[in-house]
């Protein structure tokens, strides 16, 4: 009988831990923050964040890297039990927010050529005559290679804003951007990850093969 008490309590011990933690880990990641009770899993082929805590599992779908903020990845799943709810992340401030003007070109899918070249990458055009951003605050366009001229590490904010779609198997990442607040027209961007080579290609052709082979 000892026995079985003792059991017992250990299990509701167990129950009240892992209860108390999935609250803790929840509370966090709706601040924004990491959770800590939890075993971490990354699944590089498919970008996605796992966070295993005694009742509760949680995902979310990585931009950059997973050390990365949670406020710049996707709406994490978090699951607790049976119940399931989509914690929404912070939204970025649009202070300095701007949209992105695409004009298509007429010659396509023929025109890949290199439009920007930056340390260590190359950055590619398909489907595109013209890309111009506008700063939502300053009202001024500016030509999207001016932008990256002046700021070469804008293409992380650039990937912030866009979802990824996938990734194949010459090490293309593949990624979309369709929020009207943001462009005029639905655009791809696909950056290589295959050994030394980070070239990325902006893109309106959503069938294009893997250029990092």
């Amino acid at each position: 009988m000892r026995i079985l008490n003792k059991i017992r309590l250990l299990l509701w011990i167990l129950v009240f831990f892992g209860a108390a933690t999935a609250y803790v880990d929840y509370q966090l990641m709706q601040r924004g923050e990491l959770p800590v009770f939890c075993k971490v899993e990354y699944n590089q082929f498919h970008k996605k964040e796992t966070f295993r805590g005694i009742f509760y599992v949680a995902e979310r779908t990585i931009r950059r890297n997973p050390s990365e903020r949670l406020s710049i990845s996707s709406d994490i799943q978090y699951r607790f039990l049976n119940q399931v709810v989509n914690i929404r992340t912070k939204p970025v401030s649009r202070e300095n927010e701007y949209v992105m003007y695409v004009t298509p070109s007429s010659d396509c899918p023929n025109d890949r050529h290199v439009y920007q070249e930056l340390e260590g990458k190359k950055v590619f055009i398909e489907c595109i005559s013209s890309l111009k951003l506008k700063n939502v605050k300053e009202k001024e366009s500016k030509e999207f290679n001016e932008v990256l001229s002046e700021k070469p590490t804008f293409l992380n904010d650039l990937l912030m804003k866009m979802s990824f779609t996938g990734i194949d198997e010459g090490g293309t990442e593949r990624y979309v951007v369709k929020d009207p607040s943001f462009t005029t027209q639905t655009f791809y961007l696909y950056q290589c990850h295959n050994g030394s080579n980070r070239d990325v290609t902006i893109s309106l052709n959503s069938e294009m093969y893997d250029i990092c082979k």
